[in-house]
């Protein structure tokens, strides 16, 4: 999943009080900002920004109850849902087929779908089926506090000399990766928004 900037470079020189003509640390900045909100984005499991009318397909297997877990996506509305999206046979759901989870959201958002007992058949080829859903995802902007939880983080990992680490890409050479640190005071702006289902 491709994630959106959390926070923006000009924020983060507003927050360490960058002087207009430095901008030496421009890119390392902009290096760390995508890292984090990455980095963030997976570790809580959250779309914190939007997408709008896209098409997301999941594998639903009937076995494990009515509940489809979107993670690491989540819907704002929803336009269309189709099961055996794969197939010749696909069926499009009518809203009264399934319900959107939690209920009440607390975010603006929803984390699962709820499928009327009996509603959604397997696929005999495979023992699952493809629930294809179209809607907006996300956030519909990013909430204050992950902006900040993301400036903070981008401050902090200036601050302690972010390193490298490097892994074999098999055909004898190898991918650098920036070793990111989520602070503490991060982790307790990030702390309510943490996935539940």
């Amino acid at each position: 999943m491709s994630v959106t900037p959390l926070c923006t470079l000009a924020e983060v020189r507003g927050r360490r009080q960058t002087p207009v003509a430095n901008t030496g640390q421009d890119a390392e900045v902009q290096r760390l900002i995508a890292s984090l909100s990455s980095a963030i984005a997976e570790e809580y499991e959250r779309e914190f920004t939007p997408t709008d009318a896209a098409t997301r397909t999941f594998e639903y297997d009937v076995d494990d109850g009515p509940l489809l877990s979107l993670t690491p996506y989540e819907l704002r509305t929803v336009t269309e849902v189709l099961t055996d999206a794969d197939s010749a046979d696909v069926v499009t759901l009518a809203a009264a087929d399934y319900r959107l989870h939690p209920y009440p959201s607390k975010h603006g958002t929803f984390l699962a779908l709820r499928f009327r007992p009996a509603l959604v058949a397997t696929n005999a080829l495979w023992g699952t089926t493809l629930v294809e859903i179209t809607g907006d995802w996300g956030f519909d902007e990013i909430p204050d506090n992950v902006r900040e939880a993301a400036i903070v983080s981008v401050v902090h990992n200036m601050r302690t000399s972010v390193g490298q680490y490097s892994v074999a890409d098999g055909a004898g050479g190898e991918t650098r990766y920036e070793r990111v640190e989520i602070p503490q005071a991060a982790r307790d702006l990030l702390q309510p928004f943490r996935r539940m289902a």
